[in-house]
């Protein structure tokens, strides 16, 4: 048993040297074309008009059941995955060989993650200490499973109630690169959001406020 562990936690290591993750493993893009980014990504509330465990049963767990498999059948398919606490969820409950699977993905790029927390946390009635325990705890989980290459740059609050300037302030101090939001914010497209007075360049991050809602364009829209 010690040796197939051995063996195991050397074919995780050679997975994640080979690997590319982050930027470096996106696709190649031409510069005299017009290039869309079309990002498949989970919206999994971590309870919302069913409990937790109503949408992780009913739902969350054979979305990422599903998405691991197609994944695996091609290597131009890539998924972002946004809520920690499901994906912690799903991955207790797999075996040794979907592990080693989604390490795999993992360090090629092909499943990334976006923002880190638990959750998606509320803008609108949270208090901050409360936003940076639950961010600690999910970045943290990525961490100890997939080190450098489970890491988000970007974070991903598009269907909080409201949008805080103390969230991009946190985001920016937390050393994320971008920060998208969608609800209660003028005006659309991206900007430099400088979240706090006090703090000037430290609490200043990239920001994108989705064009409409979170719709997809028509044509785009595969859930329906």
């Amino acid at each position: 048993r010690l040796i197939l562990i051995e063996i195991c936690l050397i074919n995780i290591q050679i997975i994640r040297i080979l690997g590319e993750c982050g930027y470096n493993s996106c696709a190649k893009y031409d510069p005299k074309k017009l290039n869309i980014h079309v990002i498949a990504h989970s919206h999994d509330d971590v309870g919302h008009l069913k409990t937790v465990d109503e949408y992780y049963e009913q739902d969350v767990k054979h979305i990422i059941t599903n998405v691991v498999q197609s994944l695996s059948k091609s290597s131009k398919r890539t998924f972002t995955q946004v809520e920690i606490y499901y994906f912690n969820r799903w991955w207790t409950e797999q075996n040794n060989d979907t592990k080693t699977l989604v390490h795999k993905l993992v360090n090629s790029g092909q499943l990334s993650f976006t923002n880190g927390g638990y959750c998606m946390n509320d803008e609108g009635a949270t208090y901050y200490n409360g936003i940076i325990d639950q961010m600690t705890l999910g970045l943290r989980i990525l961490d100890d499973l997939f080190g450098k290459c489970g890491h988000p740059s970007v974070s991903w609050q598009i269907d909080p109630f409201g949008a805080s300037k103390e969230m991009a302030s946190l985001y920016a101090q937390m050393g994320f690169d971008g920060h998208v939001v969608n609800r209660g914010i003028q005006p659309k497209g991206e900007f430099i959001w400088r979240g706090s007075h006090d703090l000037g360049d430290k609490s200043q991050i990239f920001t994108t406020v989705l064009h409409d809602n979170f719709i997809p364009p028509d044509g785009f829209d595969f859930e329906y």
